[in-house]
């Protein structure tokens, strides 16, 4: 925390000079503060609060009281797999009210720290035109993680450097009742923050499909199952029985079966499906689909072990379904001429999935 001196700097600590007083006499001193964004935060609804202790003293008396502030914007990291790349992801939203003002990334770097000997090496910033982020916007800056020998198992030491300046916009008032002080604007602010976090290559590619029960669509229904159908690529090309796990938030799905055991071929391509039921109307987000090791030397195996024993490690999968949304429409009212054609039906709807299984075969072709 900084406070803003009578020579128009920014010091750890501020000494005010306070003119001799009448007796009775009252005298008002502003004093800016200013709090840099130095850790991680996010808030989802924009209402985190940052608290800090301000002590003031004078004539050998002091007084300590709290202040909260409010960040001008809120910082959000994740990793992501994209076939043979890690890519690494900063979110950073607004969550001022300042519409007269802007906030310019005028610098952004990642350094990687795999050895004591070797220098850090840089990540590859994949968007360099960082743009400005306005009122009640975000922005994502991406880089890519230099590849690294070091097993995944083992967290590395990334450090993180954010250089930013906040900016007036030309095109509206400025400093509205002089609430922020020029030399707010004429400084660059600097973020760092070291983290810690395992690099993992994905092993296997993941495509999604989901089918309705009902005939002649490919829309779901609320209350009514459908079909994930699971494709599944294996980017080493070996044979072997794994575990594809489903898991579903309750407010959107109920799945009919948690997980199953399948087979990848020596094409390296495996396939399964699972029954889910849609909760809600609407567009709903993918179940999330996880793969795991099977310890069973076989698929017969699997009866005599547990479930714990059953699951090996989980490995590490690129989804070309993230952040698609499945369209789920209100339930259908059958009418007589559906009851009567049921056993037409049947025939349609097999041949949908098997020409949606197809499709998905050519994607992996």
């Amino acid at each position: 925390m900084e406070f803003l001196n009578e020579e128009n700097k920014w010091e750890k600590e501020a000494e005010i000079f306070i003119k001799p007083l009448a007796s009775e006499e009252s005298y008002t001193v502003d004093v800016f503060l200013c709090l840099a964004i130095d850790r991680m935060n996010y808030s989802a609804n924009q209402a985190l609060k940052v608290q800090h202790k301000v002590e003031v003293k004078w004539r050998d008396q002091s007084w300590t009281f709290s202040l909260n502030f409010s960040p001008i914007m809120s910082l959000k990291t994740m990793t992501s797999v994209l076939e043979d790349r890690v890519l690494f992801e900063v979110d950073i939203q607004r969550c001022d009210g300042q519409s007269n003002m802007f906030i310019q990334p005028i610098n952004a770097e990642i350094l990687q720290h795999n050895s004591v000997v070797k220098p850090p090496m840089e990540a590859k910033l994949l968007n360099p035109l960082l743009e400005p982020i306005l009122e009640n916007s975000s922005v994502r800056i991406i880089w890519q993680i230099p590849v690294t020998k070091i097993d995944k198992t083992v967290p590395i030491k990334h450090h993180l450097k954010l250089l930013y300046q906040v900016e007036w916009d030309e095109n509206k008032p400025k400093n509205e009742n002089g609430a922020i002080p020029q030399c707010a604007f004429d400084r660059e602010y600097v973020f760092k923050e070291d983290l810690t976090f395992c690099i993992h290559k994905a092993e296997y590619e993941v495509c999604a499909q989901v089918l309705s029960e009902h005939p002649q669509t490919v829309l779901c229904r609320a209350e009514s199952q459908c079909d994930l159908l699971i494709s599944l690529r294996s980017l080493a090309n070996r044979p072997e029985y794994i575990i594809v796990v489903v898991e579903t938030d309750p407010e959107y799905w109920t799945s009919v079966e948690r997980f199953k055991i399948v087979q990848i071929k020596e094409s390296g391509i495996g396939r399964t499906s699972f029954g889910i039921i849609p909760k809600q109307v609407g567009f709903l987000p993918y179940p999330s689909i996880y793969i795991h090791k099977c310890n069973a030397a076989d698929h017969n195996d699997k009866e005599s072990l547990n479930e714990t024993e059953l699951f090996g490690e989980r490995l590490t999968s690129f989804h070309r379904n993230q952040g698609k949304q499945i369209h789920v429409l209100g339930q259908l009212i059958p009418s007589e001429d559906a009851v009567s054609s049921h056993s037409t039906g049947s025939v349609q709807k097999i041949s949908l999935k098997t020409s949606a299984k197809q499709k998905i075969q050519k994607l992996f072709e």
